[in-house]
Formats: C-alpha cells, sequence, structure tokens
C-alpha cells in the first residue's frame, strides 16, 4: 500500500453533505486541525477557485458551456444552443508544446567522488520513473493546470507490491482534493503553515487499511445518524472558530450512510525544533552540539572566549490522518525520514497572480459564449429564413397541394391554361456582419491566448516567412512564463522523487539498468565489499549519495534531441577545429551515447583543465582561433 489511505486511493468523493455533531472528548489536536480545515476550505480564495476550476475543466471538455437556464430557454423556443469548442485546440498546442520538447531531470554530483554514484543514482531514478509511468503523471497535470490553473502532486511510496523495501510513486491529486494555507504566496509553499488532503474512503477500506482501529471505526459509524447538521469534531455551523460558516453553499460532507463512506482528512503541519550550535571562532568552525552534550559545551564557552553557543530552528514537516466525522486518530509522524523539511506535495501554478489562481482557460470563456451564441444565431437564421419558397398565383393550379405538400420526384403540378406558373424563390443571403463578428471572436481568442493561428499551423499564403517565424516566437514568448512556472515545479518534483528513490534503494540488491542505447545491463548498487585491510566499503552508496538537482535545458524526447545533434555537427562543421574542443560537452549531452551522463562529466572535467579561465569583459586572447 502507499504510505497513507489518502495515496492509495483515488476515487471521487460521494454523497450528500454529511451530518455529524461534534464529538465528545475529541482530540485537542484532531479539533484545532479540523477548526483549521474549514477555515481553509471556505476561505474565498479556495470557494472562488474551486467553482471556477470546475468550470474550466467543463469548458476544455466542451461540457456545459451553456447554463441549464439558457439551455432550457431557447429549447422551448426551439432554437439552437450549438458548442462550438475553440478552446480545446488552443490548450492542446500548448500541451504539444511541452510533450514534443519535455525537459529532463538529472542529479549532479556536489564533488567528483561523487560522480559514479550519481550517475548509476540518475540511471535508478530513470528506472524507477519507467516503472511508474511518471511521464506520463507529470503530462496529466501540466495539461490540468494550464486549464484550471492548479496541479498538485503526491511523491510518495507505495508499500502494496513491494512491501519490504517499497515502490518510489508520483500521484496526481484530483482538482479541489489538496488545500493549504490561503495566506501562502510562495510557489513551494514554504511559507505554508498547514496542507490538507482530504476525500471520502468507504469504511470497508478504512478497517483494512487500519486494522487497530477497525473495531473503534465500526462502533463510532454505528452511532451516527444518517442525517444531521453539517459539522464534526470541535466546528459546528455556527462555531465561531469556523470564520467561513460551513452552511456555505459549498459544504463539506463527513459521512454518507448510503454509500458508507466518511471523510479521512490527511493534515500536514509546519513545525519547528530547536537545533545547538557550538561556534569556534579562532578555528572557524561550526558543529552541532549532540543530545546530552550541552552541559560539556557550555563548560568549554565558560573557559574559552572564542566559543559561543548559538541557537537556531530547523523546520520541518509532520502528518496527522485522522476521521472528522468521528473523532478517531489513524496514525501521525513523518513518513519520509531523509525528506522531512518539505511538504510531499508538489503544485504547479500556471498563473499565480495576487489572490487568484488561473489557467488559460479562465480569461477565453467570454469569448467562448460569445463565439457559441454568434453560431446559434447563424444557424437559427439559416433555419428560418434559409429555405426555398413558392409563389404562385391564386386558382394558377390545379392541384394545390402539390407546392403545400413539398414536391418531390415524380410529382406532377397541373397548370391551368392562361396561368403562369409558380416560380421558386431562393433564400436571402446572411448579413455579412453576422459572419465577420463570429471571426472576430476566434480570432480574439488566438490574440488573448497568444496562440496564434501560424502556431496552430493556420498561416495565411499572403504572409512572408519571416511574419510568420515571428507570430510563432511571439507564441513562445507569451508561454514563457507558465513553461518558467512548470520548471520550477519539475524540479522540485524531482527532488523529491530523488528522495524516495534513496529511501527505497537503502539495501543491497540487483537491478536492471537502461544503457541508453537500448540495451540494459544488472548493476548491484549498495554492493558491501572488504579491502585488503579489513574495512567495509560500499559500492555505488544510494543512502548516503549527497547531490543536487538541475533541469536540463536540452529536449528530453530523443526525436529532439536528434535533431539539435545534426544541426550542431552541422554549425560545428564549419568552425575551426579547435573549437571543438569548447563545446564538446554540449556534443555529448545532445547524442544518444551509452553512459552520457559521465561523458558528460568528464568532458567538462577535462575543459577546466585545458580551456584558460575566462578574463573580466571577455575570453581570454589567443584562446579562439582569428
Amino acid at each position: 500500500m502507499p504510505d497513507t489511505v489518502l495515496a492509495a486511493l483515488s476515487g471521487d468523493p460521494v454523497g450528500v453533505p454529511g451530518a455529524l455533531g461534534t464529538r465528545e472528548g475529541a482530540d485537542d489536536e484532531l479539533q484545532r486541525l479540523y477548526a483549521r480545515f474549514l477555515q481553509c476550505w471556505h476561505h474565498p480564495r479556495w470557494v472562488r477557485w474551486r467553482k471556477e476550476a470546475k468550470e474550466d475543466l467543463e469548458f476544455y471538455s466542451g461540457v456545459n458551456q451553456w447554463t441549464e437556464r439558457q439551455r432550457e430557454k431557447l429549447v422551448a423556443q426551439e432554437r439552437a444552443a450549438l458548442t462550438i469548442n475553440e478552446i480545446r485546440p488552443i490548450i492542446q498546442i500548448v500541451v504539444g508544446y511541452e510533450q514534443s520538447a519535455r525537459l529532463d531531470f538529472r542529479p549532479i554530483p556536489i564533488g567528483e567522488e561523487d560522480l559514479e554514484n550519481v550517475t548509476v543514482f540518475g540511471r535508478v531514478m530513470q528506472k524507477a520513473a519507467k516503472d511508474r509511468n511518471i511521464e506520463f503523471v507529470l503530462s496529466d497535470g501540466f495539461e490540468r493546470g494550464v486549464v484550471c490553473g492548479l496541479a498538485v502532486w503526491y511523491v510518495g511510496v507505495d508499500y502494496s507490491t513491494d512491501v519490504v523495501h517499497g515502490t518510489p510513486f508520483i500521484q496526481l491529486t484530483k482538482p479541489g482534493e489538496v488545500l493549504w494555507d490561503p495566506d501562502s504566496i510562495e510557489y513551494d509553499l514554504l511559507d505554508a503553515t498547514d496542507l490538507f488532503w482530504t476525500k471520502m474512503v468507504p469504511v470497508k477500506t478504512l478497517q483494512a487499511y487500519y486494522p487497530d482501529h477497525a473495531d473503534e471505526i465500526a462502533a463510532a459509524v454505528d452511532m451516527l445518524p444518517p442525517e444531521s447538521p453539517l459539522g464534526g469534531i470541535g466546528a459546528s455551523p455556527r462555531d465561531p472558530a469556523d470564520a467561513y460558516r460551513s452552511e456555505s453553499a459549498d459544504p463539506v460532507p463527513l459521512y454518507d450512510s448510503a454509500h458508507e463512506t466518511l471523510r479521512v482528512i490527511e493534515a500536514w503541519q509546519q513545525c519547528w525544533e530547536p537545533v545547538r550550535l557550538l561556534v569556534d571562532q579562532s578555528r572557524n568552525t561550526v558543529d552541532p552540539i549532540p543530545e546530552g552534550a550541552l552541559p560539556l559545551a557550555q563548560e568549554l564557552v565558560r573557559v574559552d572566549p572564542d566559543v559561543k553557543i548559538v541557537t537556531q530552528h530547523r523546520r520541518y514537516y509532520r502528518m496527522c490522518v485522522f476521521l472528522p466525522g468521528t473523532g478517531i486518530k489513524l496514525e501521525s509522524g513523518t513518513p519520509f525520514d531523509n525528506d522531512d523539511e518539505a511538504y510531499p506535495f508538489v503544485p504547479f501554478f500556471c498563473y499565480f497572480e495576487g489572490d487568484e489562481i488561473l489557467g488559460v482557460v479562465r480569461n477565453l470563456k467570454d469569448m467562448q459564449r460569445e463565439v457559441n451564441k454568434r453560431r446559434s444565431a447563424i444557424v437559427d437564421n439559416a433555419a428560418r429564413h434559409g429555405n426555398f419558397k413558392w409563389f404562385a398565383q391564386r386558382s394558377a393550379l390545379e392541384n394545390p397541394e402539390f407546392l403545400e405538400n413539398a414536391p418531390g420526384a415524380g410529382d406532377v403540378g397541373w397548370v391551368r391554361p392562361g396561368q403562369p406558373p409558380p416560380v421558386e424563390i431562393g433564400p436571402r443571403p446572411l448579413p455579412e456582419w453576422l459572419w465577420k463578428l463570429d471571426q472576430v471572436a476566434k480570432q480574439e481568442m488566438k490574440e488573448s491566448s497568444l496562440v496564434n493561428a501560424p502556431s496552430q499551423g493556420q498561416a495565411s499564403s499572403a504572409e512572408s516567412g519571416v511574419a510568420i517565424a515571428q507570430l510563432k516566437q511571439q507564441t513562445q514568448l507569451g508561454m514563457a512564463g507558465l513553461f518558467r512556472n512548470y520548471r520550477r515545479a519539475r524540479l522540485s518534483l524531482g527532488r523529491r522523487f530523488g528522495y524516495r528513490v534513496q529511501q527505497t534503494y537503502s539495501a543491497e540488491r540487483i537491478v536492471r539498468l537502461d544503457t541508453q542505447a537500448g540495451q540494459t545491463e544488472f548493476v548491484t548498487v549498495n554492493e558491501q565489499s572488504v579491502d585488503e585491510r579489513g574495512r567495509m566499503t560500499v559500492l555505488r552508496d544510494i543512502p548516503s549519495l549527497k547531490w543536487d538537482a538541475e533541469i536540463v535545458d536540452s529536449p528530453a524526447t530523443p526525436s529532439a534531441r536528434v535533431a539539435h545533434f545534426v544541426m550542431l555537427m552541422e554549425l560545428i562543421s564549419k568552425l575551426p577545429a579547435d573549437f571543438g574542443v569548447a563545446v564538446a560537452d554540449l556534443i555529448a549531452e545532445f547524442s544518444d551515447l551509452p553512459n552520457r551522463d559521465e561523458i558528460v562529466q568528464r568532458f567538462r572535467m577535462v575543459q577546466q583543465k585545458v580551456m584558460p579561465p575566462l578574463a573580466p569583459g571577455g575570453p581570454p586572447p589567443g584562446w579562439l582561433p582569428p
């Protein structure tokens, strides 16, 4: 199973608003957490975003672009209510940019001694990501973030298949399931004092996942009324602690008797712990004081004036999973020992402006409504005035029912002698301004989203190649902020996922890794060996590795790398031979050579030794050939 019950489940919350009152004797911590959860849930920022995000997703899918009231009114009037979805192609272009030129994450060593280990570690990360289809999970999250403004991934460990070591994974949470401190303004949530992940879970699943609490859960559920006023432990609809009133139009169901589901809240809290340091100014050293050694450090400070004790505070995060409807605490603590300094959730904000979280769809909805109304009006006009009509004098036909019943093939109309035959009159053309307004609305959507016609492959033959290239560049520049935010989220995801890999690959084991040349090989990680002096060493040590992270600027997809590799080789072929040393690492970066990362690192080490350091103001004289 994953590390928590919410990570194991991904179903939709079902049921009607729950009905639970205050539970006597509920834990004070749970009362405080639930009151804080209600404050976040009913905060205007989150209420507004849930409403807008739901509508954004519906507009993207083409569903409910007309309100129910509008549709019923038009149907009653026998008028058209068409949906011409112009938003979906725009979003698919933006998503296509990410999928065709996906950026790659990789670990980098802190020192040269970590080069071999970090290379193996990077390959292990690639294997773990491939095993859990992380590439598709990230693309789905990017698409959702572009549509409704926010996507949140959870990075955890799944023990349902490998109960001994666990498997690292990344899960895309459903919109609205994760919310946090509404006063937070940082993209990485470091200033958020708390975070909540919530959903409705079947009672039987909870009992199976938490067998130690199975009887307690069953007894508590038996005491729950099927319907009662909305509330929960420590917070009723009229509790002053609930600043935004739970009886709002966006209620929180706690228990659904029809489906036998309970709401589970996984609360993460920001905590602080003091860390005492021993600072020696004469030797310029700073060392943490071990637990129990404080009296000795104080004595050292008393006798040595150059030594002093400094207290700092370390930030860490702890979890508490509980049932707000019954007041039962299911588990608490930190499931990630090597990564407790950040939330295990990574958000991707498409745009975060002030108090608004919005995606590309948000500002296109009004124009989409106009397109639907204009096109429906065109269809209505064509239906009412676009039919052919017959004009004839009275008594001109011996069988007038010939025209009344819409003549078909083989029908004959008998014209009386001396009378003019009936005349068929065609429909009048629709007003030109009606078509222009429809086209203007579509063009405004492209201009507002910056996904113009050339970016969609719809360039006019009258436009020059330079103009088309500039328009495509305009689209790329317009989306630079969006991809900058995604790059930030991707880097944070890579770090969290790397720590999960270190946690799960902590024992000696043999794994099959790709060689980046379409082949695989077996590699033993954390291999223990004894040298000639009897000292124990660990080869390819994953858990103890010190590493940092970076996003590779080169696209990760093979087709894009090959195209850039060919362009670079063609450019180098036209330059002097000495220039190849300066770009050897770039050539290897775009290639698909086996052990590419190790080759790149070695090229860079050689460059540092061969290439003179750059002088202020430009390269050293004589390095580049004249």
